[in-house]
C-alpha cells in the first residue's frame, strides 16, 4: 500500500531596509527556494521566487504601499500547478499588493489588496506567494488595552481560492473564492473583531465573520504565557 508523503524543503533570505547604493528605507525583500514532493499523487515541483516591497509615509499620517510577490517554477511533472508552486497552466506565478494607510490618532483605516491575518483567514505564508485580500478595514485603539477591528473583505487571491483556475494577478470575490459564487454571486464577507490585552500575559481575542448568502463563523480565544522552570510556555484555549 503507497502512503503519502509530502515533502517540502524551503530556503529563504530576507533583507529589511535594503541597502542600494545606500540605504532605501522602507523597503523589503526575501527570495524564497522551495520543493515540494507528493509521493501518493505521484508530483513535485522546485520553484524559486520572492517578495520585494516598499512602504512609505507620504504624508503626515498617511503611508503608501506595493509589492510584488513571484513565484517561477524550475521544474517538475507536468502537475507541478498542484504543488501550489505555479498558475493554474503550470506556469509562473505572481500576484501584487497595493494599499493605503491612514493613522488619525488612535484610528486607522487601510485599504487595498494586501496581506491579511486573521484566526480563520489569512496570508497562509508557507509557499513562496502569499494569499492576498482585497479589503477595506478599520481598527481602533481608543478603549483602553483594548484593539476594535471592522473590515470588508472584496475579493481573494492565492493559492488557497477554490476558483476555477489560479491565475497570475487576478483576484476573486470572496464568493467565488469559496466555489459558491454560481449559487450566491459575487459576495464579500464582512469581519468584526475585538482583541483585550489588559491582563497579564495574556490576550483575549473574538472575531465574527459574515459572508453575504455564505456562512457566519464565530471565533474566540484566550492565550496566556508564562516560564515554568526557564521554559516559555504558552496555554491557548479557543
Amino acid at each position: 500500500m503507497k502512503k503519502r508523503l509530502i515533502l517540502s524543503v524551503a530556503a529563504a533570505m530576507m533583507f529589511t531596509n535594503l541597502a542600494v547604493a545606500g540605504e532605501i528605507k522602507g523597503l523589503e525583500a526575501y527570495g524564497r527556494v522551495i520543493y515540494i514532493g507528493d509521493d501518493l499523487a505521484n508530483t513535485d515541483g522546485l520553484a524559486a521566487g520572492g517578495k520585494v516591497k516598499y512602504e512609505r509615509e507620504v504624508a503626515a499620517g498617511l503611508t503608501m504601499g506595493a509589492a510584488l510577490h513571484l513565484s517561477l517554477p524550475l521544474s517538475g511533472t507536468s502537475d507541478v500547478k498542484s504543488t501550489a508552486l505555479a498558475d493554474g497552466d503550470g506556469e509562473f506565478y505572481g500576484q501584487y499588493e497595493l494599499y493605503a494607510a491612514y493613522t488619525m490618532g488612535a484610528t486607522t483605516f487601510k485599504a487595498g489588496q494586501l496581506q491579511l491575518d486573521t484566526p480563520l483567514a489569512g496570508s497562509d505564508d508557507v509557499r513562496i506567494v502569499p494569499n492576498l485580500m482585497d479589503v477595506v478595514l478599520v481598527q481602533n485603539g481608543d478603549l483602553p488595552d483594548t484593539t476594535l477591528i471592522g473590515a470588508y473583505v472584496f475579493g481573494f487571491n492565492g493559492w488557497d481560492s477554490l476558483a476555477a483556475k489560479r491565475e497570475s494577478f487576478k483576484s476573486y470575490s470572496m464568493s467565488e473564492a469559496v466555489g459558491v459564487n454560481g449559487l450566491v454571486g459575487d459576495k464579500g464577507v464582512g469581519v468584526v473583531a475585538a482583541i483585550y490585552k489588559g491582563l497579564l500575559n495574556t490576550t483575549i481575542q473574538a472575531w465574527d465573520y459574515y459572508g453575504f448568502d455564505m456562512l457566519n463563523a464565530f471565533y474566540a480565544d484566550v492565550t496566556h504565557t508564562a516560564k515554568a522552570g526557564g521554559v516559555d510556555v504558552t496555554l491557548a484555549g479557543q
